[in-house]
Parts: C-alpha cells; sequence; structure tokens
C-alpha cells in the first residue's frame, strides 16, 4: 500500500512541475526583447555586486589580520627590546636602560588596554583605538582590527590567539615585577647572587614569552586561511 501510494505521489508530482515548467516558459516567451534583456542584465548585475561584496569582505578582513600580525610583531619587539634594556642595565648599572625597559612597554601596555576593553560587555571605542594606537598599529587599521575581533570573536582560531595574548599579559606583568627587583638590587647594591637569580628570572619570562609569539603568530595564520577557504 505504501509503495502503491508513493508511485501516485510521483505521478501527481510530475505533471505539477511540468505545469510549472511550461508555465515559466510561457510567460518567457511571452515577454518582450527588452524586458528579456532587462532580466539578463539584472541577474548579472546582481552576481556581479554579490561577487563585489565578497571580494569587499576577503579585503578587509585579511587586511586586519594583517594589521593584528604586524601589531604583534611591534608587540614582540617592543618585549624583546625591554629584555636587552633589562641586561644592559644589569651590565652597565645605567638607570638610563631601566627607563629605556619602561619606555619599550608602552606597546604592549596600549594592546593590554585595548584587550581588556574589548573583553567588555559594552566595551569603549575610544579606549579601544587609543590602546591600539599606543600598541603602534596604524590609525587606518585600527577600526578594521576592532570590526574583526567582534565580528569573530567566536572562531576558535581568533579565542586561540586571544588567549594566547591574555597569558602574555599575564607574562608581561610579571616582567615588570621582575623588573622593579632587579632595579631594586641595582639600586641597594648588586649582589651577585641576587642579580644572577633576578636575570635568570628574566630570561625564562623571557622564554615563555618567545614561546606564546610564536603560538599567537600560528594562531593567526591559519585563522587568516580559514575566511580565504570560505569564501572559495
Amino acid at each position: 500500500t505504501n509503495s502503491a501510494s508513493c508511485v501516485d505521489c510521483s505521478r501527481l508530482e510530475f505533471p505539477a512541475r511540468l505545469g510549472f515548467n511550461l508555465s515559466v516558459k510561457s510567460t518567457w516567451r511571452k515577454l518582450s526583447v527588452a524586458k528579456k534583456l532587462y532580466a539578463v542584465f539584472g541577474v548579472m548585475a546582481l552576481l556581479i555586486l554579490l561577487e563585489l561584496l565578497a571580494l569587499s569582505f576577503a579585503m578587509n578582513t585579511l587586511s586586519a589580520v594583517r594589521a593584528f600580525v604586524e601589531g604583534e610583531a611591534l608587540w614582540s619587539k617592543a618585549q624583546k627590546n625591554a629584555i636587552h634594556s633589562l641586561h644592559q642595565y644589569a651590565i652597565t648599572k645605567d638607570v638610563a636602560f631601566y627607563e629605556a625597559f619602561r619606555g619599550h612597554l608602552s606597546i604592549p601596555m596600549g594592546d593590554h588596554q585595548a584587550r581588556l576593553e574589548l573583553a567588555k560587555e559594552h566595551p569603549d571605542y575610544d579606549k579601544m583605538y587609543a590602546g591600539f594606537l599606543q600598541g603602534g598599529v596604524h590609525p587606518q587599521d585600527i577600526d578594521g582590527v576592532i570590526k574583526l575581533m567582534d565580528r569573530f570573536q567566536r572562531v576558535s582560531y581568533l579565542q586561540r590567539a586571544i588567549r594566547v595574548w591574555t597569558r602574555g599579559d599575564d607574562l608581561v606583568q610579571e616582567l615588570m615585577v621582575a623588573a622593579d627587583d632587579l632595579h631594586a638590587i641595582m639600586q641597594t647594591g648588586s649582589n651577585p647572587a641576587e642579580l644572577k637569580a633576578a636575570l635568570i628570572r628574566i630570561g625564562k619570562i623571557n622564554e615563555e614569552l618567545t614561546e606564546l609569539e610564536i603560538e599567537f603568530s600560528k594562531a593567526l595564520g591559519e585563522g587568516s586561511r580559514w575566511p580565504e577557504s570560505l569564501l572559495f
């Protein structure tokens, strides 16, 4: 009974589909040449518009990822310069190197401000902009970076990058504490054992930051390939 009913249904559906196709063809034939041309060019224009929108989305997204990668490179370079300044301070005892260390950290601290603001339910755009600007992101790229983090914050690649970024911020805070301890040792008289322990501690923090910087770059690299494959 079931098979018979299925056959009956298919017999009913086939004439319906055939009738619809014939109706469409009949309507198309009745259209004037001008209206047919309008329809064809309208479809072509719609397809071109969709392609342009897809291209615009791809360019804006990949440009924001590029700016994000450049920002990470500046963050990494500033962190390495800060570590180098601490070593120079330990060797020369010149407090100018300690001041230079604090200056190099202005870039990571700016990005830190932007990340904290982005994590809020109602972030302050001006604070985010100021943070990324302090972090060295080009003014023309800041809007794209903010939109990237807002639109794709649930994507696994970006979530991974933000987790690494958060851990890096925590380590920078530890680095600042270690630098203050080194500064206190240098000011009170550099005890060789204490100085060595302080430098070893700073070196370990530097190694951990290097690993995080590599992981961050990998996460963004994989993330940049995701929208590309999605668009294709």
